[in-house]
């Protein structure tokens, strides 16, 4: 479900059409999101026709948006501007409910799903509990903290020592040989791996028992 908000707390002499124009402009560019709140805090005044500029982008710093328009007054030709506005931007994400210590694999009993403004969020929020059991904390992570890609880390799969097969794709050919990992890494994680002949590759981790030689 979409929902946006109006509250506006000050505008210079704005009508229905700017309170129009934002609503449609804000509902089409923040869609993803599950309710937007806004504000508009300044917008240009004493114009005859003002209209949304799409030969401009839609700018985001923060929790401040700025809406390109061009605006007419009387006769004149048109000039650049923009209407900024101040949001709230709602989305269900992973919200820890107690404390999880640095290096603890994370659990769905740590985490409730939450509609949160994600405004003032810094980093990449998680949305699906699905991913909880494929992390561990990178630091602690503190009760009431919104759950954000930069403070978790991939649950290794393989480790330092571990004899894994290296492979080697050339053309259609897959060449595989013995190797040791020196990193430990989760999927997907690129590490370094030492073969039977002493040779080092880095080394993309498929699963616990596959790594693919990039070098």
């Amino acid at each position: 479900m979409f929902a946006i908000l109006l509250n506006i707390v000050f505008v210079f002499f704005t009508g229905a059409d700017v309170d129009n124009l934002v609503n449609d402009y804000l509902t089409d560019k923040l869609s993803g999101y599950e309710k937007i709140e806004y504000q508009i805090v300044n917008a240009p005044d004493n114009y005859s026709v003002i209209e949304i500029d799409d030969s401009r982008e839609f700018k985001l710093a923060g929790n401040t948006g700025y809406i390109p328009v061009i605006i007419k007054r009387n006769s004149s030709r048109g000039s650049s501007s923009y209407i900024s506005v101040k949001l709230s931007m709602y989305q269900y994400v992973l919200v820890a409910i107690k404390d999880v210590k640095k290096g603890k694999p994370l659990t769905a009993e740590s985490f409730d799903i939450r509609l949160e403004d994600i405004s003032k969020v810094k980093g990449d929020v998680i949305t699906n509990p699905g991913l909880l059991d494929t992390f561990r904390s990178k630091f602690t992570i503190r009760e009431n903290s919104i759950l954000v890609k930069q403070i978790v880390e991939c649950v290794p799969v393989m480790f330092v020592g571990d004899k894994v097969k290296a492979n080697v794709i050339s053309g259609s050919v897959v060449v595989t040989t013995d190797a040791y990992a020196r990193q430990e890494g989760g999927m997907g994680d690129i590490i370094v791996v030492r073969t039977s002949e002493n040779k080092q590759f880095r080394a993309k981790i498929v699963d616990n028992n596959n790594v693919l030689i990039l070098e």
